[in-house]
């Protein structure tokens, strides 16, 4: 059976830790860059004021009660996007609306007839999708051609 060898391995494993610490800070620019313009185009979309001044980014998990649109996890490298937060709860029902439903509390028996989806979130990420993709291959062919040089 044929056997393969690797000539100049020391120097190819150092190349390779080189592009993990280069690649880190280099990617972690973009991706905040990235959902810089993702959020402030779901903003300029949301109808609503206090919808929309929760819509954000964190590297790490979104805040309780809100609606994560994506979630990239590369290594110890997590970033989310999401809207709402434990005062503004209602970005899901805005973004999918609501079926027609009794309602409970004070109002209880009456029909509530439900409401329209009004979207804002998704829609966004759908149209930037392809543009993020080729940014964060940029981005990475920068780090590997610093590191290849």
């Amino acid at each position: 059976m044929a056997r393969a060898t690797f000539k100049n391995l020391p120097s190819l494993e150092r190349k390779l830790k080189k592009l993990r610490e280069i690649t880190r800070p280099i990617m972690e620019q973009k991706l905040a860059k990235i959902a810089e313009e993702i959020t402030s185009q779901m903003k300029a979309r949301a109808e609503w004021k206090h919808v929309a001044e929760s819509i954000g980014w964190t590297f790490g998990n979104s805040p309780a009660y809100s609606m994560k649109i994506a979630q990239a996890k590369a290594g110890t490298l997590k970033i989310t996007i999401y809207a709402g937060n434990t005062k503004v709860r209602d970005a899901t029902w805005l973004e999918f609306g609501t079926a027609p439903h009794e309602n409970a509390g004070i109002f209880a028996g009456t029909q509530h007839p439900g409401t329209p989806a009004r979207p804002f979130f998704f829609n966004t990420w759908r149209l930037m999708r392809k543009e993020v993709k080729a940014q964060l291959r940029k981005g990475l062919r920068e780090a590997v051609q610093q590191v290849v040089r």
